[in-house]
């Protein structure tokens, strides 16, 4: 529990909003993402939520947290010739994390306990309130890198209550625990103030970072520690939509929680998800209606091409026909749709080829 009181700035009086930024048009939302150099498999993704931002929410500002070597990293250039504000950041608790992960195996719970820079990786974003550079602000708007926003985005669109400490969206599910921490909006002089006792609470885990009913990594220690804090504030779905939902026009920040995709796309090609039913779910809900969108801030990388292709033909007429003879040739209990996706894939990309 932390329940620190925020010190009041600029714009703000502990929580309520001084609507000052409705009438200071440079008044920017920091958006803050991080990076290292270590993730470039995801770099594709971080392309299209910087280009997204800079297309639809010239009100944000963005600013990146980097740890690592720039050398080593691709996108940093990248990121500096975009306009993105650098800077650079190494966790201090880095080897301690990394000993504490040691002799622990908690993939089943999650794919970033798949190695200890995967989830140092996702760690970095503690750090966020005590950052100096971003000292000057009351409240920041941070993400994975795995969106991609739809509309402008401004402190006001969260309305005239805000978070005391963290504002945060349901997961999949409205439920409680956990509550996602892809996007945050962050009081970070509450957060700052409460710091130490967070980084005290996370180095007394027991079970390699991962707290039982709550999840993994850094969401569940967040859910954890700032329970008391977080359980009676909700961010509008708006601000974090999920692509295995239906499609929503209203959704001003899609997350691409759970599968990439990468993902959707391997599972379309082989039938083969590793986040269970995610891929499935969103094939047959709104994923390709935001990978269109998604895929026009990437037009330079192969995998947004393959993405719409594949939703071409998953959206075609004859891909609804296909999965419901094959559902009528099965019983019930030998129905795959994971092998029906896969074959209509094929099936329809055979066709394609004759015409």
């Amino acid at each position: 529990m932390s329940l620190a009181a925020p010190r009041c700035k600029i714009n703000m009086f502990c929580g309520l909003q001084i609507p000052l930024a409705a009438h200071l048009p440079y008044f920017r939302l920091p958006w803050v993402f991080t990076y290292n150099s270590w993730s470039a498999k995801y770099d594709y993704m971080l392309k299209a939520a910087v280009r997204s931002a800079k297309a639809t929410a010239p009100l944000l500002q963005p600013i990146c947290i980097f740890s690592g070597t720039p050398q080593h990293a691709k996108l940093h250039g990248w990121l500096v010739r975009q306009g993105v504000k650098i800077i650079h950041h190494d966790p201090s608790w880095k080897d301690a994390f990394a000993e504490k992960l040691k002799g622990k195996d908690n993939s089943q719970h999650s794919h970033l306990y798949a190695t200890a820079n995967m989830q140092i990786g996702t760690w970095q974003r503690i750090d966020i309130p005590i950052i100096p550079e971003l000292a000057e602000h009351n409240y920041c708007l941070f993400t994975d890198s795995d969106v991609y926003f739809r509309q402008d985005t401004s402190l006001q669109d969260f309305g005239s209550l805000l978070p005391p400490v963290l504002g945060m969206g349901y997961e999949r599910e409205a439920i409680f625990p956990p509550l996602n921490a892809g996007v945050m909006l962050m009081n970070l002089p509450s957060l700052a103030s409460s710091y130490q006792r967070f980084l005290k609470h996370i180095m007394q885990n027991e079970h390699g970072l991962f707290w039982p009913g709550y999840g993994p990594g850094d969401q569940g220690a967040i859910n954890h520690f700032y329970e008391a804090d977080i359980q009676h504030y909700r961010l509008h779905w708006s601000f974090n939509t999920k692509p295995y939902h239906a499609w929503q026009p209203e959704a001003k920040i899609v997350h691409f929680h759970g599968p990439k995709p990468h993902d959707f796309l391997h599972y379309a090609e082989t039938g083969d998800c590793p986040f269970g039913d995610y891929c499935q779910t969103g094939l047959t809900n709104g994923f390709c209606l935001y990978a269109r969108e998604w895929a026009s801030y990437i037009a330079d990388e192969v995998l947004g091409r393959r993405a719409v292709s594949s939703c071409l033909l998953l959206e075609s007429a004859g891909a609804g026909s296909l999965l419901d003879s094959k559902a009528r040739q099965q019983k019930p209990s030998q129905l795959s749709l994971d092998e029906d996706f896969r074959e209509v894939i094929l099936e329809l990309d055979l066709q394609q080829r004759m015409q």
